[in-house]
């Protein structure tokens, strides 16, 4: 049996070194979490990112001029990060103009930076991006794999249900994080939610932390389908305290950090102020209460939904109203809109009041779009690749030192008794095919049956103690990261199942080794002892002596009467049936008893005979 394994040997790097991983070009930059030129994937069982991930996808430090960029994808990247910088012609199209001619624009580091930010925030929505080191030993940009889906992507519009208070509270919290960082690239296919469990993740991050301002950025209509328009206009209670609770010259210390040597361009100082600016004012914003234009809720429901698709309503119709729409008279209902042209356009122009009314843009759009080019829909998204400890992993990073230490001795101790049940089952293994030498050591144990009986019970006893000890470990990492909860979706109107008690079978025996026993999640210790069920006596005999009286399902009255009714006429049809002396008085050998040799023979002459 092999040992359980220590999730420190698992535990990622800070910065990731090339024999931590494998390197292949990525074969699919189309539905993959980001269209990146590299895959990553870890070598044997360490884990790249801190929840155990071992995929991740690698973005190289770009350091080229404008007309050096002979590559379209890198010419795409700089073209797209122009808004980020406050020159005099940020928005230059034409690849042979080096006006606007720069070095590296520090794309690794916005995007670790982003993560780093909202891990400093405790908002948790944004996917772990980190350093590390190329196999040609410069500095690389890793993200590490998200579970989930885009909303959209190449295979279609994620079809979840976007009113579940997860995914509500998930897009809420990524708008916030955002709105500090000065996101300016979160369109659908940024955002990753998985829908088994309705988490929310930002990925794609190096299109941060602008040096200009947020309304210089939203003055191109096309950021429209990218970020939205001002302040978040709700926002969960422990989010807000979350915020409330920052203190912007320690936020401005975590963005302050610089990357590693020869890596990227650190963050400049109008990129950090801008952050720290936006925090502020946030929190500004928080502390006018009632009279804030942030709606601070305490549980996301139908009724939040409704209120951000009634705003995000309203912002279309006053950008539809432009368009001169002639099919669609103004204000029309979204669900009873025809589909054509300005309506297509008012769904992707008009300004976005949250990442929510952004994606049931996305929605309408595809909805009145003809047939023909409409996206298909997507109903799920993969899980990322994970050790097989990973929540082992997670969780003693985020343990503290008396923790840790707890947990080391209870797994020393689980490692102790694997070994011990490595050597015991050895042992067993030569008394059940003992040669002369087993049998010569036996003897003084009282001969190799007695020995092996010995050892097979010791190998019972070991085994419950390793599965305890087993048990004790998993209550400790539950205590630090909560395994996740799955809730499956309840159709309505249908009671839950009752299930009728079973009476004990009779003569059974149960060995609870295998049993584990607990109420809820928290389990409880399994114990050795053998329980037998006795039938005839109505107890339960239990292996220290005790014993507890098994009682008789009670039955309501209509069941018993049914019950009695149907034993009487069953009595009734045996008392009329002839008996088998009656049917065949040559099979009748009740006087030859003690005799059953000429019973069988004169049955099978009877049955095999002529008829």
């Amino acid at each position: 049996m092999p040992k359980t394994p220590h999730p420190k040997d698992s535990i990622p790097t800070p910065i990731t070194q090339p024999k931590s991983y494998n390197i292949k070009v990525n074969p699919n930059t189309t539905d993959n979490q980001a269209s990146e030129t590299y895959q990553l994937d870890s070598s044997g069982n360490q884990a790249l990112g801190v929840g155990g991930e071992t995929r991740g996808y690698a973005k190289t430090k770009k350091d080229f001029t404008r007309s050096s960029a002979e590559d379209p994808t890198e010419y795409k990247a700089m073209s797209a990060s122009d808004p980020l910088f406050n020159t005099t012609n940020p928005y230059v199209s034409d690849k042979n103009d080096t006006r606007n001619v720069v070095g590296d624009r520090g794309l690794i580091t916005r995007q670790v930076a982003t993560y780093e930010a909202d891990k400093f925030l405790n908002l948790n929505s944004i996917a772990e991006e980190k350093y590390g080191v190329g196999p040609d030993k410069k500095v690389i940009g890793i993200s590490i794999q998200a579970d989930g889906a885009g909303v959209t992507s190449n295979s279609g519009f994620l079809n979840i249900d976007y009113s579940d208070p997860r995914v509500q509270r998930g897009l809420s919290d990524l708008e916030v994080s955002d709105f500090i960082t000065g996101q300016m690239d979160r369109h659908n296919g940024n955002i990753f939610i998985d829908p088994a469990t309705g988490k929310v993740t930002g990925i794609d991050n190096d299109l941060g932390f602008p040096e200009v301002s947020r309304d210089t950025l939203m003055r191109d209509v096309a950021m429209n389908g990218k970020m939205v328009t001002g302040m978040p206009r709700m926002m969960h209670k422990e989010t807000a305290d979350k915020i409330l609770a920052v203190d912007p010259k320690e936020f401005r210390k975590a963005l302050s950090k610089s990357p590693p040597k020869g890596g990227p361009t650190p963050l400049s100082d109008e990129a950090i102020d801008g952050a720290v600016e936006r925090l502020k004012a946030l929190q500004t914003e928080l502390k006018k209460g009632n009279a804030s234009s942030i709606q601070v809720v305490n549980a996301f429901n139908q009724n939040t939904y409704n209120a951000a698709i009634q705003q995000q309503t309203a912002a279309f119709h006053k950008t539809h109203a432009k368009f001169g729409d002639k099919e669609n008279a103004a204000n029309t209902p979204l669900n009873q809109l025809q589909g054509n042209r300005e309506v297509r356009l008012a769904c992707e122009d008009c300004p976005k009041t949250s990442y929510l009314g952004k994606i049931e843009m996305t929605k309408l759009r595809n909805q009145l779009t003809p047939q023909t080019e409409r996206m298909a829909m997507v109903n799920n998204g993969p899980q990322a690749n994970r050790v097989a400890n990973s929540r082992d992993v997670e969780a003693y990073q985020k343990m503290n030192p008396t923790q840790r230490k707890a947990f080391d001795k209870n797994l020393a101790e689980l490692n102790k008794l694997e070994s011990k049940l490595d050597s015991l089952k050895k042992e067993v293994g030569h008394l059940e095919h003992p040669g002369i030498k087993d049998r010569i050591t036996s003897i003084t144990r009282g001969g190799v049956k007695t020995a092996l009986q010995d050892d097979l019970n010791k190998v019972t006893q070991l085994e419950t103690d390793i599965a305890n000890s087993k048990i004790s470990l998993q209550q400790k990492v539950d205590g630090v990261v909560p395994p996740p909860v799955q809730q499956l979706p309840v159709r309505p109107g249908l009671p839950p199942p009752k299930v009728a008690p079973l009476k004990p079978p009779g003569n059974t025996t149960t060995n609870t080794n295998t049993v584990q026993q607990g109420q809820g999640n928290a389990p409880k210790k399994i114990t050795a002892k053998v329980q037998v069920v006795k039938k005839e006596t109505g107890r339960v005999t239990v292996g220290d002596g005790k014993k507890t009286v098994l009682t008789e399902p009670k039955l309501d009255e209509n069941t018993a009467q049914k019950n009695k009714t149907m034993v009487g006429e069953l009595q009734s049809k045996l008392q009329k049936r002839p008996s088998v002396r009656q049917m065949a008085p040559e099979l009748d050998h009740s006087h030859d008893q003690g005799q059953g040799n000429k019973v069988g023979k004169k049955v099978g002459a009877g049955v095999g005979g002529p008829h």
